[in-house]
């Protein structure tokens, strides 16, 4: 099976599509300017394993993306958390495989439906876990498949998933599991600092007040990060900042501040194309400059795995989702790699469950109801006071798609460019006999929905025949449906709209390739 590279000019560095042929012994990577690139494997990649063994299909403890050749079969790998994922799309006899959306959609010539309203209810499902989310979304031609977590194998004929091997299936206490971290730990910054790398990463950490970046931090510093990135306050306003900790573990600490993100035009289009999360860590791009060529490690999902859930009616443990993959995209155009450690031996949740819960981690426990034992001794043990972290529960999130006016939630610049798009998307809604949302903040268009309604309903009772009936009916409750949600309710349809600008991105360059 042979693998064939092109370099496309102005797509995001990290960027890859690849294209299979069903009968072909030929692979066809498109990609940016920073994938690795070998006569065997590809990727934008680091795993726990050496570099020179380019074994990352091979292991769970692996972050970014990449494929690997074995004998007859090629192997797509996506990352080892539920973050970032593949994508996949059939269009006839080729299969295309993708580390971004937008790409694999501009790639195979296809796109987004414009019309759909329930995008980011389909996302949320990764909520669920691995086994119950939906992994097929409608596009204009076809259906796009993601693919959390697991792998996937080329034969030639078919694309098939694959699972990841487990590095780690059980924890038997706290000496075990922070054990198992560390080694990770060190095993991966062997791998990032490999210097047969063709494009060379540093490590940065994130820290906050909080408990699960500290954590984080305190477990990177001891395989050599020294670099840290911190966000000055949390969403309500309250300091935030995990300069005071970074201190504490020796670190070098860039405090960023939480809204300067708005001093750029259309923001937060890359974070809202990542799906789940709304654009929730749109933040990141306030620190722009200090993230690429790194791997960061980060403590999202962290209240998942090291928190204590609530068992249920069954005895059952929930099983691990998280729906913040906002910095999916993103990443791609800063070329960073994402690495979210406490995702690491997720598929053995319960273990660390029973040891949060356990009597040997009493002395970890604090009163109330923000206490995860098991940071606070990995963190006090690293040398941070008790009182410095972990006090009360914060967040940094942006919430850009709650229900209230977008125009609350946007900046001005994206609020615009949304509305734009509306406007141009419109005769999609029509085709398709479907009412087009009304535009940021229109009382005007409110009242008229209301009433179309009554008119509908109406024209129902005077109907001449029940077929004609049936089909006003039809119209009036899906008319009604629109009138009953606020204004701000458009905002389901800024998923669709950000993909469908990233796109042009992946458009032009490759228009600009195939003409070259």
């Amino acid at each position: 099976m042979n693998v064939n590279y092109s370099e496309i000019e102005n797509w995001p560095r990290l960027a890859w599509c690849a294209i299979c042929e069903v009968g072909s012994a030929e692979i066809r990577v498109l990609h940016g300017s920073r994938v690795e690139t070998r006569s065997d494997w590809f990727g934008e990649i680091v795993w726990a394993g050496e570099f020179s063994e380019a074994a990352f299909d091979r292991t769970d403890i692996v972050s970014g993306s990449g494929g690997r050749q074995r004998n007859d079969t090629f192997n797509f790998v996506s990352s080892g958390s539920i973050v970032d994922r593949l994508h996949v799309l059939r269009n006839g006899n080729r299969y295309f495989v993708s580390n971004s959306l937008p790409c694999v959609l501009s790639v195979a010539n296809v796109s987004l439906d414009p019309t759909y309203p329930k995008y980011y209810e389909a996302l949320r499902s990764i909520n669920f876990g691995l086994d119950s989310y939906q992994r097929e979304f409608r596009c204009s031609s076809g259906h796009v498949e993601f693919v959390y977590f697991d792998n996937l194998s080329w034969d030639g004929s078919d694309l098939v998933r694959q699972p990841k091997a487990f590095s780690k299936t059980a924890f038997s206490d706290f000496d075990n599991y922070h054990a198992f971290l560390v080694s990770m730990m060190e095993s991966v910054a062997k791998n990032i600092g490999s210097p047969d790398r063709q494009y060379p990463y540093e490590m940065l950490t994130t820290v906050s007040s909080g408990y699960d970046s500290a954590t984080v931090a305190a477990i990177t510093v001891t395989s050599g990060c020294n670099r840290a990135l911190t966000i000055d306050r949390s969403r309500s306003g309250d300091s935030d900042s995990g300069a005071e900790i970074g201190g504490y573990l020796g670190m070098d600490t860039h405090i960023a501040d939480r809204d300067a993100w708005r001093k750029h035009d259309l923001a937060e289009i890359p974070f809202i194309a990542g799906g789940p999360g709304g654009g929730g860590s749109v933040y990141f791009k306030s620190a722009e400059e200090q993230l690429p060529g790194t791997v960061l490690f980060t403590g999202l999902g962290g209240g998942l795995i090291w928190g204590q859930p609530t068992r249920d009616q069954n005895g059952e443990y929930p099983p691990i989702g998280f729906s913040d993959a906002s910095l999916t995209e993103y990443r791609l155009s800063v070329g960073f790699i994402h690495c979210v450690l406490p995702l690491w031996g997720m598929r053995a949740p319960a273990d660390v469950f029973r040891i949060s819960a356990s009597d040997e981690m009493i002395p970890w426990r604090v009163p109330g109801n923000y206490n995860r034992p098991i940071p606070r001794r990995i963190v006090e043990t690293a040398g941070v006071p008790r009182e410095a972290f972990g006090m009360t529960k914060k967040a940094a999130a942006f919430m850009l798609h709650q229900p209230f006016s977008i125009k609350e939630s946007l900046s001005t610049s994206s609020a615009a460019d949304f509305n734009l798009w509306l406007r141009e998307s419109r005769w999609e809604w029509l085709r398709r006999w479907k009412l087009p949302p009304t535009r940021v903040g229109s009382s005007i268009v409110d009242l008229l929905l209301y009433g179309t309604v009554v008119g509908l309903r109406l024209m129902i009772k005077l109907a001449p025949g029940d077929r004609i009936r049936s089909i006003l009916l039809k119209k009036s409750r899906a008319v009604g449906h629109l009138a009953r949600r606020p204004p701000g309710s458009v905002r389901r349809y800024t998923f669709p709209w950000a993909v469908s600008r990233l796109q042009r991105i992946y458009d032009a360059g490759r228009h600009s390739y195939e003409q070259g």
